[in-house]
């Protein structure tokens, strides 16, 4: 989590997705992380963005999109696919969990993905079959 402040340039945590961390019954990495360092990221939640009101998107995810139709330089991090069609309705460039560890690795922040997409299972997130072996073959770590 240390290194992710340096891909994004702001770094934006918007309050619903802080308090959401907080809400994790087990203690991991991001919860550790948000109550500590990634304190300084938190936001309040922008106005609600057109076209959101009334789906089936949560209310951290909403709040992520929102923020990045406040701007277009932002790419909101998105893993739920009802909340990824919704961005890109909008026009929001986003990335994934695992796009993000991909990214890490390409910066040369982190040595190799495998640990960390594994982490990430271990936690509670969701990443597939196919899409753990595609991001090993895109890192070089088939």
């Amino acid at each position: 989590m240390n290194h992710v402040p340096s891909l994004a340039q702001p770094l934006v945590v918007p309050e619903p997705v802080a308090d959401e961390i907080r809400q994790c019954r087990s203690i991991d990495l991001a919860v550790t992380w948000i109550n500590g360092a990634g304190q300084r990221f938190i936001r309040a939640a922008v106005k609600e963005a057109a076209g959101l009101a009334g789906s089936d998107v949560g209310a951290g995810e909403r709040s992520v999109i929102s923020w990045a139709v406040t701007d277009p330089n932002f790419v909101a991090v998105l893993d739920d696919y009802g909340a990824r069609i919704a961005a890109q309705r909008l026009g929001v460039r986003l990335v994934g969990t695992v796009g993000v560890v991909l990214k890490l690795k390409k910066a040369g922040k982190i040595g190799e993905v495998k640990s960390h997409l594994l982490e990430i299972r271990r936690v509670g997130g969701c990443i597939g079959h196919q899409l753990f072996r595609e991001a090993l073959r895109l890192a070089n770590e088939e």
